[in-house]
């Protein structure tokens, strides 16, 4: 059986309550959105001693409530959550230096947050563009030129690793790069100068993945 049930129907220690307490302790989000609430059993006058999560948030949610003298309760739910983004105010050419104008804080559902999105304003006024955005586009970091650039001939360290041994060696990288970047070094240890490819980890480091 399951029950459907609102927050004054279900019990005098508030179903809803215990539930969005829950969520308020354990996820960091601005807002969310609880759904109706589904119970496969009455609810047991006492509160439960202990919330667990069968399927988390956000989207279809189920939670265990652990009574102490009753059996548990499974409870199913929808947790529509919502953090911030930073979007562009209006349409904004590449090479513009972003502007508290440019710009403005919203929220956005966290499942549909892109990668790498910038969260507060402060971290993109004074950043350039690396690409033109569209009015109420989402600034990622990839789009901000914010980074140090690392130019081409910069002598870094080649670290190459295996479970038992590390190597190192003397390189130089063959184009401008920022970290973070996937980049080709020059080996200048060898007599041949052997090409690699490895991620920049540092402005100082290529790590060579294998």
């Amino acid at each position: 059986m399951v029950l459907l049930f609102s927050a004054a129907q279900a019990s005098a220690w508030d179903v809803r309550g215990v539930i969005e307490g829950y969520l308020r302790e354990r996820y960091p989000w601005e807002e969310y959105e609880l759904g109706p609430l589904k119970a496969d059993a009455s609810l047991p006058p006492t509160a439960p001693v202990e919330v667990v999560p069968i399927e988390p948030p956000p989207g279809r949610t189920v939670f265990l409530l652990k009574f102490p003298r009753s059996r548990d309760v499974v409870v199913e739910t929808t947790v529509r959550a919502f953090a911030p983004v930073v979007a562009a105010s209006r349409s904004l050419r590449k090479g513009r230096r972003l502007a508290g104008e440019d710009i403005y804080r919203t929220l956005m559902e966290v499942d549909r947050i892109p990668k790498g999105a910038v969260r507060d304003t402060a971290a993109a006024v004074g950043k350039v563009l690396t690409r033109s955005v569209a009015a109420n586009t989402v600034v990622r970091e990839s789009m901000l030129e914010g980074r140090t650039k690392i130019k081409r001939g910069r002598r870094v360290l080649i670290v190459m690793e295996s479970p038992r041994l590390v190597v190192t060696a003397l390189g130089e990288l063959r184009r401008d790069a920022y970290v973070g970047d996937y980049v080709t070094v020059r080996n200048l240890s060898t007599g041949r100068k052997t090409v690699l490819k490895g991620k920049m980890i540092d402005e100082n480091t290529v790590k060579i993945e294998y």
